[in-house]
């Protein structure tokens, strides 16, 4: 059962912490951002969903912690 830590780090290193204030501003700092462009969240994202997409159940334990999450981008994986 996969854990949201392997995705958070990959997003963290993969963060522009300068962009994400900006993005947090634009959102009137209702979130935190790791500032990651929608292509390269699905690219980075892609071997996890690639590895649970043979269950056939939701792992709602996964979709709650990554909403649970401070980082948009984090939400954004469990709506993916």
């Amino acid at each position: 059962m996969p854990t949201i830590q392997p995705i958070l780090a990959l997003l963290q290193h993969a963060a522009n912490s300068d962009k994400a204030i900006e993005m947090a501003a634009y959102m009137k700092n209702q979130f935190d951002f790791l500032d990651i462009p929608t292509p390269l969240r699905c690219k980075l994202c892609k071997p996890l969903f690639k590895e649970t997409a043979t269950s056939q159940a939701p792992n709602w334990n996964f979709v709650e912690d990554c909403w649970a999450n401070p980082y948009r981008e984090m939400q954004y994986i469990a709506m993916d």
